[in-house]
């Protein structure tokens, strides 16, 4: 990832020009060791993490009054899947972040 993108939001850009190439079950690597932190622009992101569209939809009751636009931002690095209650969340494309994010930040699930 180019060193232009200063955090994972920005860099997420990578993943969803990428995704629909990546066959299913693929997997997409953003390498990115000049990247330390998740969003400037959207700190919440670093609370609910990056999902699929579908956890947000299915679970709307949940997240319909935190701002819409860190719930689409927060699907920039997890492209399409599907989600339900029993099974959870299942992603078509795995991605692997290799930043300069801690190992133990458990804030990208």
């Amino acid at each position: 990832m180019p060193t232009k993108y200063e955090d994972i939001w920005t860099a997420a850009k990578g993943f969803y020009k990428l995704e629909p190439i990546v066959a299913d079950g693929g997997e997409l690597i953003i390498y990115a060791p000049h990247i330390t932190q998740v969003s400037v622009m959207h700190p919440i992101i670093t609370k609910i993490g990056y999902h699929i569209r579908d956890y947000f939809l299915g679970q709307w009751d949940k997240f319909r009054n935190r701002p819409w636009g860190d719930s689409a931002h927060s699907t920039h690095l997890r492209g399409q899947g599907r989600w339900d209650p029993e099974h959870g969340e299942q992603n078509r494309v795995a991605v692997t972040l290799a930043t300069g994010i801690l190992r133990t930040r458990r804030d990208l699930r």
